[in-house]
């Protein structure tokens, strides 16, 4: 995932508002078609590479796994959004 094997790694946690609108030009890699569902994202399940100055947005499910076809989050399930800056 990451092409240079030196640098930094820097993580901050986002409100749902805040990773949506750091998204909405940026490409997509979203692995679980569910997840981009709910989200309004494309689901694009290719592999990335990082490297120095890349930032990377993360949808972390939490709290257990997404019926298939989810349209919405089921009780008990959450998101998490992470900002990746690698330096």
């Amino acid at each position: 995932m990451i092409k240079n094997q030196y640098g930094k790694i820097r993580f901050c946690e986002l409100s749902k508002n805040d990773f949506l609108n750091h998204v909405t030009d940026a490409e997509s890699h979203m692995n679980q078609r569910d997840v981009a569902n709910i989200l309004g994202l494309d689901y694009r399940p290719e592999p990335i590479r990082l490297k120095q100055e890349d930032t990377l947005y993360i949808a972390q499910l939490q709290g257990g796994k997404l019926p298939e076809g989810s349209t919405e989050l089921p009780e008990g399930v959450d998101l998490k959004f992470m900002e990746v800056k690698f330096k």
